[in-house]
């Protein structure tokens, strides 16, 4: 190609490229070094496309570059972290200084190195964050093949579970509680007392149960009964006085019947 030819295509490029809002870097060895950008933001990023201007490409800060969709910034590649930790990629909805939201329809592998999980951020990988860990919620089981390490305390996620009276003198109200969480806070307001038992339907083996009568102390015979028979299997009847409280363990013998195994009773 003629010189001068290329020298106009040169001149063309660089003028289109300024009609972008980029600039160029001259090379006395390449006709373009760089390709520059204006930093751009989430709603108006600097690369962009025709008819989808507020989806592309921007930078939110040095050593940044950001990728958002209709508006919204939604990753975020970093060599500093957002939240003081190492460099990573942040996903999800930013909120404040922090990405929220991340559902993988895959599986996910981690290889190596430890899994820090902060105000539902997964950081995966070896970290040096020194911010405190706090929660992560899981929609569905999680699996832990060897030791699960719990540093602080492990709190249960308590139902709380309100039994009306029932209006009819002399009659225990009743009340089936699922058997799906694994604390629950009984209250019993009918003065007869309340028979509690529990279902079994969708309960994984090796699910513990405990259930505590949060009932006000004292008060007239608001206890909680529950009946050693199917699916209770307990050490005798049992009848549990405000404060009181059992564990149970969900298991299922060879012949496929599942029962809920008395494991402790508090008479506090």
């Amino acid at each position: 190609m003629p010189r001068r030819a290329a020298l106009a295509l040169v001149a063309l490029g660089a003028l289109a490229l300024g009609l972008l809002g980029a600039r160029y870097t001259p090379s006395p060895f390449f006709p373009v070094q760089a390709i520059r950008f204006l930093a751009g933001t989430a709603a108006v990023p600097s690369v962009t496309t025709v008819g989808d201007e507020n989806t592309g490409l921007f930078f939110p800060a040095a050593g940044q570059v950001s990728i958002t969709v209709d508006g919204v910034e939604l990753i975020r590649f970093h060599a500093g972290a957002l939240a003081a930790a190492a460099g990573g990629v942040d996903l999800g909805t930013a909120t404040g200084s922090r990405f929220r939201g991340l559902h993988l329809s895959g599986a996910i592998s981690l290889d190596g190195g430890q899994s820090w999980l902060r105000d539902n951020v997964s950081d995966f990988g070896t970290s040096t964050s020194t911010g405190r860990a706090r929660d992560a919620f899981f929609s569905r089981d999680l699996h832990v093949a060897g030791y699960a390490h719990i540093q602080s305390v492990l709190a249960y996620g308590a139902h709380v579970v309100t039994i009306a009276s029932n209006g009819v003198s002399g009659t225990a109200n009743a009340e089936t509680l699922s058997g799906l969480r694994p604390l629950y806070l009984v209250e019993c307001l009918d003065g007869d007392g309340c028979s509690v038992t529990i279902g079994e339907a969708s309960v994984a083996v090796g699910s513990v149960v405990r259930i505590v009568n949060v009932s006000t102390s004292g008060s007239a015979n608001h206890n909680l009964t529950l009946s050693d028979a199917a699916p209770l299997h307990l050490a005798g009847a049992l009848t549990l006085a405000a404060s009181q409280s059992v564990v149970l363990i969900y298991g299922v013998n060879r012949s496929g019947d599942g029962n809920f195994y008395e494991m402790s009773r508090s008479a506090n």
